[in-house]
């Protein structure tokens, strides 16, 4: 695997039903051998007990099988009882 600069661009969401996290981009530089990188993205916490959301990642300027990955906001709150 060889990459060349690929910049980390976030996908625009299929549906919006709230603001979950922070939009971001950058640059993300994979060194010789290198076959993991961590990319932070701000989630923006509620008190709403919802469905868990994912979101797209999509390497631009790469050389690999698949540009594209998936990350999942899991939700963390529990259902109101009653």
């Amino acid at each position: 695997m060889f990459l060349l600069t690929p910049r980390l661009l976030p996908s625009p969401p299929i549906y919006k039903l709230d603001d979950t996290y922070t939009a971001t981009n950058g640059t993300v530089t994979f060194a010789p051998g290198e076959t993991t990188k961590t990319i932070t993205v701000q989630v923006l916490g509620d008190t709403i007990d919802e469905f868990d959301e994912s979101f797209f990642f999509n390497l631009n300027n790469a050389t690999i099988i698949t540009n594209q990955a998936i990350a999942t906001i899991l939700d963390n709150l529990a259902p109101a009882l009653g």
